[in-house]
């Protein structure tokens, strides 16, 4: 997923992988959730969110980053 944040254009990823929307991801917990979106950083110390079914969460719940691309 790409999306336009703060200073540019920014990627979701999951281990140097790009993550679209539709992928199915594993929280810390081990409980897999579907991505229906996110919004990528909105400042320089932010680390945006990732969306999934059951609501918003930080990118590192899901081992996922949001990287300037």
């Amino acid at each position: 997923m790409i999306a336009r944040g703060f200073d540019g254009e920014y990627q979701l990823l999951q281990d140097s992988r790009p993550v679209a929307i539709g992928d199915v991801v594993t929280d810390f917990r081990g409980t897999d959730e579907i991505v229906t979106g996110g919004t990528p950083p909105h400042h320089e110390r932010s680390s945006g969110r990732v969306t999934v079914a059951r609501g918003s969460f930080y990118p590192q719940v899901f081992n996922l980053t949001w990287s300037k691309k």
